[in-house]
């Protein structure tokens, strides 16, 4: 059942990077992939004590996988942080890119977002492994 929800996370993230241009769209879809990935992370800690299990294994692959998990959950933070600044820019300033702090933060995000892509690719990889 994890790895189902699992993958319905990476269908909500594939459907908001389709949808990247629709800013309303790409919000939700983005939302709702990081609400269930952390729901999903809840669950597994309260029903396996993930946590406690990690830190008192000596398995290395355990241990990447619990650090690929956490910086997923970081970027997580960090991209809706980031999509948020983007989403208080009014569209025409965005549309013409007059503001260098816009456009800078726009690049990070993106970036950050391909970055996020590949950790979240990795966890799901590992996760299958485990």
């Amino acid at each position: 059942m994890l790895h189902v929800v699992s993958t319905m996370v990476l269908v909500l993230i594939g459907l908001g990077l389709y949808y990247r241009r629709q800013t309303s769209i790409h919000w939700k879809l983005m939302t709702g992939a990081f609400v269930t990935d952390f729901a999903l992370v809840l669950y597994i800690e309260l029903t396996r004590h993930a946590v406690e299990a990690t830190v008192t294994q000596v398995r290395p692959f355990v241990w990447f996988h619990a650090a690929i998990s956490t910086t997923v959950l970081v970027l997580y933070v960090v991209l809706i942080t980031l999509g948020r600044r983007l989403a208080t820019v009014p569209a025409t300033a965005a549309r013409l890119s007059l503001d260098h702090k816009h456009h800078q933060t726009r690049s990070l995000h993106r970036n950050l977002g391909m970055t996020f892509c590949v950790f979240r690719m990795m966890n799901y990889a590992t996760a299958l492994m485990l």
